[in-house]
């Protein structure tokens, strides 16, 4: 040891620097086993956390899918929010079989007919084909098996009529804009709708102007 330290002081000033990097790389050398297990081991509780946060999140999906979260669906009272596939919606009926639910919000604005027909219907409507396919396929499947016809309609998505929307509370039928309904309005060339205050538009506007897509679905319990 002491030949060793004479010898160190008997080294050129640059024979002393290289010696020194020569010493701090073997200590970094000795010390990097321990930052990478150090590494190791943080890289692992994120791993346990991210997999734990992982698992909740699929496990919140399919509760949400099921249509309700942390209430039985048979419970719900009318005016309730469900969150359904993407969108939150309005209990408006609880027959303890089904609900019947009203977009909480409306989602785009359309025209009733893409280009202008004879004569007023419903089950001819570009607004009612395109709520059967474009806006029905963002539901999963396992969401559509789900989704039922509505009362007196071959639809599994659909708008209020003028009598189903009567018997809806005017705070549930109030929103933002003018909404379609699917009822005929003053003529044949007009559908009735809803105003922002949730009163019933029973003259409407034309088919062929823009108005508020507010979809209503039942479901099964």
């Amino acid at each position: 040891m002491k030949k060793i330290i004479e010898s160190a002081f008997s080294l050129s000033d640059t024979d002393k620097i290289t010696l020194m990097r020569e010493i701090e790389e073997v200590q970094f050398m000795t010390a990097l086993p321990d930052a990478f297990r150090k590494l190791q081991a943080d890289f692992n509780a994120l791993k346990v956390e991210f997999d734990t946060l992982k698992a909740e999140h699929e496990n919140l999906k399919k509760r949400m899918e099921a249509g309700i979260i942390g209430q039985k669906k048979n419970q719900l009272a009318i005016g309730e929010i469900v969150t359904f596939g993407n969108y939150d919606w309005l209990v408006i009926q609880n027959t303890g079989v089904y609900l019947t639910l009203l977009c909480k919000e409306i989602i785009c604005q359309m025209l009733f007919y893409q280009s202008s027909k004879n004569g007023f219907a419903w089950t001819v409507s570009s607004l009612r084909a395109w709520l059967n396919s474009e806006f029905f396929n963002t539901f999963t499947e396992e969401e559509k098996s789900n989704i039922i016809c509505g009362q007196g309609i071959s639809d599994k998505v659909y708008l209020l009529s003028r009598g189903e929307a009567e018997r809806v509370k005017i705070n549930i039928l109030s929103c933002n804009s003018w909404w379609w309904l699917r009822s005929i309005g003053k003529s044949e060339q007009y559908a009735a709708g809803v105003n922002p205050n949730g009163s019933i538009d029973y003259s409407g506007i034309r088919v062929s102007g823009q108005g508020g897509v507010r979809p209503a679905i039942t479901i099964r319990i």
